[in-house]
């Protein structure tokens, strides 16, 4: 057992709504610290699974935050991204 090297925290939301982008990076920055990374909002067609949920013209966009949390929060900061 060795501790874990510093490595970036990756997340990522989808939405029809790009206000909806705004709020989930809002969040994750009070969670997280302020997106070191962010990608654009791009076009989510890469399959129709969320189409019944969520409807079509879904976006996506990826956010980096560092340093990356502790080990021990992973799975806790995991429910909360999920709940967000």
């Amino acid at each position: 057992i060795r501790p874990s090297e510093s490595v970036l925290w990756l997340a990522t939301a989808f939405s029809r709504r790009p206000d909806a982008l705004a709020w989930a990076r809002e969040r994750l920055e009070a969670e997280l610290g302020p997106a070191v990374l962010e990608s654009p909002a791009f076009e989510f067609a890469e399959t129709d699974y969320y189409e019944r949920d969520m409807g079509t013209g879904l976006l996506k966009q990826f956010w980096a935050f560092e340093p990356a949390p502790p080990p021990e929060r992973l799975a806790g900061l995991k429910h909360r991204t999920n709940s967000l």
